[in-house]
């Protein structure tokens, strides 16, 4: 894990990129205990992509971090491994208007169910499953790590297997401009007794975008996971203050007739729209009853190969 920050002028940094893709841990912070008023890190990069993570920490030296002090919280401290770091993290979480956040590997789950042992922030981990050996989280667990950092304009969340329903009416995501979810591999809970959920159009006020490309398998039961077009179902109640959405392939292939997207009705007020051809069950109908509003059509007919539309008052 490598973890590096540089101040300047006494502030925290504006930029911190936190890596645990390695098996290594080389980790330097410097400046740490900084005044908790002065202007704090913007961007956050977190990255687990070691399916070792949690196992490692056993076999790994321990850490020390000083954390900032305040009223609540003298200086101190702390020796440890994975929760060391947590609570530096959480210092800085409330500051971040982006968060860029990368879940993989089977330790994930287990890595996000403990950060509620975390003394700093209170946060809403719903629940976790597995599915195949893979993370599976439903969206409102992921937000529910969002909802501690509300000045957050952007997320994005990167390779993972989702639970599209069972989406938390409580979040409260204010600031948020722009979700990206990229190659995400949605599972569909058939069990939920409230079937398919939605963005919740209160907590999501300024929600103009959403990016989502999805992850195939070939081995996996289709019947199982949601369709672009239950994607399309639960962004109804953000559907009317969208200017931009795109659903495209990430990897794999889609199955034949797939979940198919007759139109975007009900989205009035898009601008661009992205979207893979294998997603469309007919384009040029698709075309035809495009909102008028869109201005930029991009048809992915391959994962290299896009096709770009100017359209005007269509």
């Amino acid at each position: 894990m490598s973890i590096n920050v540089s101040t300047r002028h006494s502030k925290l940094p504006r930029c911190l990129k936190v890596d645990i893709s390695r098996w290594e841990w080389d980790v330097t912070v410097r400046s740490i205990d900084q005044n908790p008023t002065a202007t704090g890190v913007r961007v956050l990069s977190l990255d687990t992509t070691a399916d070792r993570f949690v196992r490692s920490e056993k076999t790994l030296p321990y850490l020390r971090r000083k954390l900032p002090k305040s009223d609540a919280n003298p200086t101190y401290d702390y020796r440890g491994g994975e929760a060391v770091i947590l609570r530096y993290l959480f210092y800085v979480l409330p500051n971040l208007t982006h968060l860029y956040l990368r879940l993989s590997g089977i330790e994930s789950a287990s890595y996000f169910t403990r950060l509620r042992e975390t003394p700093l922030l209170s946060l809403k981990i719903l629940r976790v499953q597995y599915l195949r050996r893979q993370c599976s989280l439903c969206l409102s667990a992921c937000f529910g790590l969002f909802d501690a950092a509300p000045s957050l304009e952007e997320i994005r969340i990167d390779d993972c297997v989702m639970n599209l329903g069972m989406l938390n009416e409580e979040l409260n995501l204010p600031n948020v401009r722009k979700v990206r979810l990229i190659n995400v591999q949605f599972f569909k809970d058939d069990t939920s007794s409230q079937g398919t959920q939605h963005f919740p159009h209160n907590n999501c006020p300024r929600l103009r975008v959403v990016e989502c490309s999805f992850q195939f398998d070939a081995k996996a039961d289709s019947e199982l996971f949601a369709t672009p077009s239950d994607m399309l179902v639960a962004l109804k109640p953000v559907a009317t203050q969208l200017h931009g959405l795109e659903l495209i392939v990430g990897t794999g292939n889609p199955p034949h007739k797939y979940g198919r997207i007759v139109s975007l009705a009900g989205f009035s007020r898009l601008e661009a729209v992205s979207i893979a051809t294998e997603f469309i069950d007919d384009i040029s109908c698709f075309i035809r009853t495009l909102p008028r509003s869109v201005s930029r059509l991009y048809l992915h007919v391959t994962k290299s190969e896009v096709v770009e539309f100017m359209l005007d008052g269509m």
